[in-house]
């Protein structure tokens, strides 16, 4: 009996560790993703100038939507399945092969979508080089495993990994961009980074879990897509009115307008990309805990939204006081159009915690149809309120507007939550 119990008090200590390992990786990748783009911002800004960081933004915001497609919600359902193999070799490889396969096919179709933009459609066509390489980013980050680590619970190896490949995108942007003609050069950069990540991770799980690529059968490739489509659909309602944004501002605007806008909204991004590695790092946790007990499950859900709270608060008070010396360290000014949406935008601090953990927790107990229909109404909500502010009041009515959208959706997902953790679990 006392055997049972101190085996059993070590496997829960065991696999909080697991989560807290975790978590510590993940927010220096998450860290690395946002505070290294923080330190080339001032010196993009300055060589480039506000237009050409615009139009870099603008073709990044559009690559990103092939990201979406080639993300196809693996990024959700492959660390879940991999957390249920339980450490079961065959069943891993099997389900890296089918993601593997299934992301060269869409890349493959999003690619000659690409080369049809830049040659007949304007203004693609203005830039064509810009948006080919910006589309290569996309394609090298997506061959980065970050769902293999993340479902196996070993953050660490991508993380180091992911650390060196951005210390060397550093290296490249100080070193070689020195005019605004070279423009072009930061999505080349960035695509190189996402390459190294992607072969050195691949040859680490490789090595590590003797990962092995075989070709599978068209059967479990469509039932990859049958899973994944719900949550793809949902991480597309996501892009409508996140990525949509800045492209429907571009096509409204101006680049400089959209380059002031990306500014604020990468300060603000730095702040609210905290949250994520914590999202990602407890989500294969909660996936074997509602396994286990549903009731455990929700005890430790209404836990993690306290502390959330708490944590969220206490970073907007002090990201608020200090946002407009944060804009002056960023663009060597005060400029009043920057800090008055960044201060816009700081409330995403409260409410982007919890869209994430709460998303996560309808995937995990299998309610994707509530979770979808979220996704369905933010759209919606986005369309209604986004796009006329945006053509009234350009990036400010962008910036509230966005901020309304949000709160909205995470007050949906709060209820459908809610719901289902005390009437279902």
């Amino acid at each position: 009996m006392a055997i049972n119990i101190s085996n059993r008090f070590r496997n829960i200590q065991y696999s909080y560790k697991r989560v807290f390992v975790n978590f510590i990786s993940l927010s220096v990748l998450q860290g690395m993703n946002y505070v290294l783009p923080l330190i080339t911002l001032p010196y993009l800004i300055q060589v480039l100038g506000v237009e050409k960081f615009g139009l870099v933004s603008f073709a990044t915001s559009i690559a990103l939507y092939f990201g979406i497609i080639s993300d196809y919600g693996y990024k959700l359902t492959a660390p879940r399945d991999i957390a249920k193999c339980g450490g079961n070799q065959d069943e891993i490889n099997k389900i890296a092969n089918v993601v593997f396969v299934s992301k060269s096919i869409i890349l493959a179709f999003c690619f000659l979508f690409m080369v049809f933009l830049v040659n007949y459609i304007s203004p693609f066509n203005e830039h064509k080089l810009i948006y080919i390489v910006s589309f290569f980013v996309i394609a090298c980050q997506s061959f980065v495993p970050v769902w293999f680590f993340q479902g196996v619970e070993d953050m660490k190896y991508v993380t180091y990994i992911n650390i060196f490949s951005k210390l060397v995108f550093l290296i490249l942007v100080f070193t070689y961009i020195s005019t605004p003609e070279d423009y072009y050069y930061v999505p080349i950069f960035t695509a190189v980074g996402f390459f190294i990540s992607a072969f050195l991770s691949i040859c680490k799980i490789r090595s590590k879990y003797n990962y092995k690529f075989n070709l599978p059968s068209i059967d479990k490739i469509k039932i990859g897509f049958k899973d994944g489509w719900e949550i793809f659909l949902g991480s597309a309602f996501t892009s409508l009115y996140t990525n949509s944004n800045i492209v429907i501002l571009g096509l409204y605007t101006s680049p400089i307008v959209v380059g002031y806008y990306t500014i604020a909204d990468k300060i603000v991004s730095a702040i609210t990309g905290l949250f994520i590695p914590f999202n990602q790092a407890i989500y294969p946790f909660l996936a074997k805990k509602y396994n286990k007990s549903k009731y455990d499950f929700s005890k430790i859900t209404l836990k993690l939204t306290k502390l959330l709270s708490i944590v969220s608060i206490i970073l907007f008070f002090l990201f608020y006081i200090s946002n407009e010396s944060i804009v002056e360290f960023i663009t060597s000014e005060v400029n009043s159009t920057v800090v008055l949406l960044v201060s816009i935008m700081s409330l995403r601090i409260l409410s982007s915690p919890f869209s994430n953990l709460f998303s996560n927790v309808l995937i995990i107990t299998g309610n994707k149809k509530p979770y979808l229909k979220v996704m369905k109404l933010t759209v919606i909500a986005n369309v209604v309120v986004v796009f006329p502010a945006i053509y009234l009041f350009e990036s400010i009515g962008l910036a509230i507007g966005f901020v309304t959208v949000l709160w909205l959706h995470t007050i949906m997902l709060y209820l459908n939550t809610k719901k289902i953790s005390y009437e279902k679990v």
